[in-house]
């Protein structure tokens, strides 16, 4: 079985076992949208060139008083998790999106 096929399997194996996903979403072969009750949506994508899966989320936007909290978080997040493929924050519309690629696997 091929990355994409197990991926989209799994994802839907995942859409049918979780009470918390309100539905799944394919964008095209190797991008989908789980949306959850709690109105979170995270976007998995394949990396077809790798053997790595990235997720992307809205976090939300962190008050003044938290942001430096936040972001101190999503470094630690970084090192702690040597295949994350990086995390990547950005801003676009004043709202914190997070994008990596975990393994599952914690740096000791």
């Amino acid at each position: 079985m091929d990355k994409s096929t197990h991926l989209r399997e799994r994802l839907i194996a995942l859409a049918e076992g979780e009470p918390t996903v309100v539905s799944l979403v394919a964008l095209d072969e190797d991008s989908f949208v789980l949306q959850f009750e709690s109105g979170i949506e995270v976007e998995v994508e394949n990396r077809t060139d790798s053997r790595d899966v990235a997720l992307t989320s809205t976090i939300g936007t962190p008050g003044a008083s938290e942001r430096l909290r936040v972001y101190e978080a999503a470094l630690i997040y970084g090192l702690l998790w040597p295949d994350n493929g990086g995390v990547r924050m950005d801003s676009p519309s004043s709202r914190a999106r997070s994008s990596s690629s975990p393994s599952c696997r914690p740096s000791t």
